[in-house]
């Protein structure tokens, strides 16, 4: 059971902490609008290929509690930015409500 929990331990920091593509920068508008939940949000990044798991996404908010924080409006994201790093933006950074 300690071998199972370890590898799930590994195999979501590298679903939340590494990027999806380290070498795009190509900017992509992303729009949360009012009332999306975490899994439409988790949807729609993955749809537009931004992360690589919409799974990863949805555990990492849920259990850090920052589902309650995301902040509708519209960003800008590019594929080499992980998980951890678009949660953090959803957060704080919008360009328009």
């Amino acid at each position: 059971i300690l071998f199972f929990i370890i590898l799930f331990v590994i195999f979501m920091i590298q679903g939340v902490f590494l990027p999806k593509n380290f070498q795009e920068t190509k900017k992509n508008n992303f729009i949360v609008k009012k009332g999306d939940s975490v899994f439409d949000v988790s949807g729609r990044l993955e749809e537009n290929n931004l992360i690589k798991n919409s799974l990863f996404f949805d555990l990492y908010v849920l259990s850090s509690g920052n589902h309650t924080k995301l902040q509708a409006g519209q960003y800008s994201f590019n594929q080499n930015m992980s998980i951890f790093r678009i949660v953090q933006n959803l957060d704080l950074y919008h360009l328009h409500p």
